[in-house]
């Protein structure tokens, strides 16, 4: 494992980490509303080190899934910026199985969201810009 993570199981430590555990499942909920094929959203801190997560699907290994994606990221970033492409704002990776979007935060924060495959990419990147705008998201 190359970045620290939460045991499974365990609860948030501080009362900031209790926060945002309940902010990352509100704003799951709130755009299953919307976009039903939402399966989970991750936040990672600076260094790619998971802050919390929250998924609607039991047999998604969270943990598991933030650390091997965590790595992932890590490349991309290095990569656009050794290439000259500059500092990765979004990334989009669809397969097979599913729908994967990083949406890049403040303070060095990023946000992963995995959906279905057939859901609709647009509207998933409208109500990440929109919560954006309403500091939702940033507020994580």
């Amino acid at each position: 494992m190359l970045w620290p993570r939460r045991p499974r199981g365990t609860e948030p430590e501080s009362e900031l980490e209790k926060e945002r555990a309940s902010q990352c499942r509100a704003i799951l909920s709130e755009l299953r509303e919307i976009l039903p094929g939402i399966k989970a959203i991750f936040v990672f801190g600076p260094d790619a080190r998971l802050l919390d997560s929250a998924t609607i699907d039991p047999g998604l290994d969270a943990a598991f899934l933030a650390s091997e994606y965590a790595t992932l990221l890590r490349i991309v970033e290095r990569t656009s910026i050794d290439t000259g492409m500059g500092d990765v704002r979004q990334q989009i990776l669809i397969s097979t199985s599913s729908m994967v979007l990083v949406q890049h935060l403040l303070r060095n924060r990023v946000a992963v969201f995995v959906c279905s495959p057939d859901e609709h990419l647009g509207r998933l990147r409208y109500e990440l810009k929109r919560s954006l705008l309403y500091s939702t998201l940033s507020n994580l």
